[in-house]
Order: structure tokens, then C-alpha cells, then sequence
């Protein structure tokens, strides 16, 4: 007698297993990777003797000519550059050379490389013509000084409020530069330009129209025409504005030890 069959049970069917979804891990390409590599050991090189002049001067020259811009600025400060003499150049190469030195005995296996436009524009530079649109939205970008200054149509209009604890802006939208040492004394003046202050609203007296440039070129070749007894008011007033500087120097350190 055959048993009666049992219907047999389907096989349970395992539940589909959701798909595993792959992370993706962000490719580093060549370029970023010797950018990450480089972040860390980016040294900034000492500056040379224009540099040098032109951080010393820019201050000045804005405080007597208040009204300038930038560009102005930059230009006045080259024409002084190119009227003065060998001696008084040596004043801010030596300078240079004991920045230069300086830096190499505390970073002997230093070696300069230029950077790839990749690497620049990653470290926030950009190109000129880009700089033009980057400031009609944002209107300001960093300059070499370590300040920021406006660039774009607008320049020269920028009245927005700056955010709280920046520093002050003045009327041409440039920011000002914070006043590390307000009791420091100022840097003495060169005799070419105690000859320059006095010499400019004359020139441009007697060259209206003209603007900073040629005005400045007038003054730096009357200048090269002097002799040296002719040149001997301004030197001495340069001699003078040194020994200032000495003696102001001198108590301002004494200060700063006394309130270490």
C-alpha cells in the first residue's frame, strides 16, 4: 500500500540583498599632491632692496599726498627709486643682504621653485585679468604687502561697511594697515626726498595738467643735475632726520624693554 505523498514545501527563497553601494574615495591628482606637500613647507623669500624701499616710503608718500591711489602711489615710489644715487640705494642693499643672509643661515637647505599656475591659483592669485572679475564681486584681494586693496570698475566707490574688528577703511576702499608700534618713530628720509617734498607742488605749478609720473621724472632729473654742493641743503636735512631717527630709536627700545 503506497503512502500518500506530502505535497512538498517550495524552498524558502532568500530576500534579495540591497546593493552594496561603493564609496567612492577622491582621486588626489599630481598637482594637488605636490600643492598639499608644498603647504607646509612654504617659506616666504626675504625681500630685496626695492621692496624694502618701497615698505618704507609708501606710508610717507601717502601721508603727503593723501589724495593719490594706489597706482599713483606705486609709480611715485619708482621714480624716487630710479632718482637716487648709488649711495643711497646701498643703504637698502645692504638691508637685503642682511635679510638674504639672515634667511639662509636659518634655512640652509632652502632651494627656490617657481610655482605652477595650478599651485597659484590654489594659494589664491590669480591672473590679471581675472583679478578684474574676482573684484567687481567681491572688491577686495590680497596684495603683496600683506594688505587688501580694491581692484575692478569700482574702484575707488567702495563705501560698504567693513565687518566688525577689521580695520578701518579709508575713503578709496583701500584697508588700512594695522599700526603694529604707534610710538615707533618713522624711518629717517633720504635727501632726494626732502629735495622731492619740496620740490613737487613747484613743478607741478609750473606743469599743470601734468600727473604724478612726469612731474616725478622732472624732479628726479633736476635732481641728477645738482652738484654736490647743491645738493648739500637736502643732505643735510637727511643727516639731521638720521640722527633723529637715532636718538628716537634709542628710548623707543629702552621703552619697549621696560614694559618687558
Amino acid at each position: 500500500m503506497n503512502r500518500q505523498q506530502q505535497p512538498q514545501q517550495p524552498a524558502p527563497s532568500n530576500p534579495p540583498r540591497p546593493a552594496q553601494q561603493s564609496v567612492v574615495t577622491p582621486s588626489v591628482t599630481p598637482t594637488q599632491a605636490a600643492i598639499n606637500s608644498r603647504k607646509d613647507r612654504k617659506l616666504k623669500r626675504p625681500m630685496n632692496a626695492f621692496l624694502i624701499f618701497n615698505k618704507e616710503m609708501r606710508p610717507r608718500v601717502l601721508e603727503t599726498n593723501p589724495n593719490m591711489t594706489v597706482a599713483e602711489i606705486s609709480k611715485t615710489i619708482g621714480e624716487n627709486w630710479r632718482g637716487m644715487s648709488e649711495e643711497q640705494r646701498e643703504v637698502y642693499l645692504e638691508k637685503a643682504r642682511n635679510l638674504k643672509s639672515e634667511f639662509h643661515e636659518s634655512n640652509p637647505d632652502f632651494v627656490y621653485t617657481r610655482r605652477s599656475k595650478a599651485e597659484l591659483a590654489a594659494a589664491g592669485h590669480h591672473s590679471y585679468s581675472k583679478k578684474r572679475n574676482f573684484g567687481q564681486v567681491d572688491q577686495s584681494e590680497e596684495s603683496d604687502d600683506g594688505g587688501e586693496h580694491p581692484r575692478g570698475p569700482s574702484h575707488g566707490n567702495h563705501t560698504d561697511a567693513p565687518p566688525a574688528g577689521s580695520p578701518a577703511k579709508d575713503p578709496r576702499g583701500r584697508k588700512k594697515k594695522r599700526n603694529r608700534h604707534p610710538t615707533a618713530p618713522k624711518h629717517p628720509m633720504s635727501g632726494f626726498l626732502f629735495y622731492a617734498l619740496e620740490m613737487r607742488p613747484h613743478v607741478a605749478e609750473q606743469n599743470p595738467g601734468s600727473t604724478v609720473g612726469p612731474i616725478s621724472k622732472i624732479i628726479a632729473s633736476h635732481w641728477k643735475n645738482l652738484t654736490p654742493e647743491e645738493r648739500a641743503k637736502w643732505e643735510k636735512q637727511a643727516s639731521d632726520d638720521k640722527a633723529r631717527y637715532a636718538r628716537e630709536m634709542e628710548i623707543y627700545l629702552q621703552g619697549q624693554k621696560d614694559e618687558e
